[in-house]
This record gives structure tokens, sequence and C-alpha cells, in this order.
């Protein structure tokens, strides 16, 4: 059975949208962890 190329593409773009929130938290923490590092002594 194949599947619809929509549905590939959808997968994909999900996929994507994971990887890219993923990168956006990390970043997220990242600066979390800066201004930690600053008010902390």
């Amino acid at each position: 059975m194949r599947l619809p190329t929509g549905f590939l593409q959808a997968e994909r773009l999900t996929n994507t949208l994971n990887l890219l929130r993923l990168f956006v938290a990390y970043d997220a923490i990242e600066q979390i962890w800066l201004m930690a590092d600053l008010f902390l002594p």
C-alpha cells in the first residue's frame, strides 16, 4: 500500500517543526542558564 505524497510531506513538516522546537527549547535553556550564571555568585 502506497501512502499519498501529501501524507509524507505532512510528516516531514511535522518532523521539521519538532526539530525547530528542540532548537528553540535548547536556546531558551541556554539563555536561562547564562542569566542564572550572572545572578548567582
